[in-house]
């Protein structure tokens, strides 16, 4: 009688594994890289802010400018001096060159200074999140919005070369 159930059981089995074993082949076949996914649904070729808008009267002569909330001057990296670059980098974020965007240390120290205070007092970002932040999300103080600040911030970093993000990410904050 055992053999006989057994049997059975056997029976059953083996066209549910072969039907499991098709269906996983189906999905695998489906299934995309998450850098296709990323560089689908987070384009980062060009990072550019809002600017202000000038009207001038026909002499060329600006009559009014408009803007919303923030005056950025642009500049090229290269008119900026090396020192001001480095001063950013130090007072911002340490370790620029050291991550791909996302400092853990930083967030994990965030993180547990607002467990420990039971609100969203410090967000732990490098300057590249900052420059997600600005340049595509919301200045929401949510642990969502910081969620997709890490995911921007690491397709900025896998696109970008540091000194691609690095100038910028030095316009952002220079010119706010």
């Amino acid at each position: 009688m055992r053999t006989y159930l057994g049997y059975i059981t056997i029976s059953l089995l083996v066209p549910v594994l072969i039907l499991f074993i098709f269906l996983s082949h189906q999905e695998w076949s489906l299934a995309q890289s998450p850098y296709h996914v990323l560089d689908e649904r987070i384009p980062v070729e060009s990072i550019e802010l809002a600017q202000n808008s000038y009207m001038k009267a026909a002499n060329g002569k600006v009559i009014s400018e408009i803007s919303t909330g923030e005056k950025r001057t642009y500049l090229k990296l290269e008119d900026i001096p090396l020192f001001l670059e480095n001063l950013f980098i130090v007072t911002e974020d340490q370790k620029f060159y050291d991550h791909a965007g996302v400092d853990l240390s930083g967030i994990s120290r965030a993180l547990l200074i607002n467990s420990q205070n039971k609100t969203i007092e410090q967000g732990g970002s490098t300057i590249t999140q900052q420059l997600a932040r600005n340049v595509y999300l919301s200045h929401d103080r949510t642990y969502n919005r910081k969620l997709s600040e890490l995911i921007y911030a690491y397709q900025i970093e896998r696109k970008k070369s540091k000194p691609e993000n690095h100038g910028a990410i030095f316009e952002c904050h220079l010119f706010q």
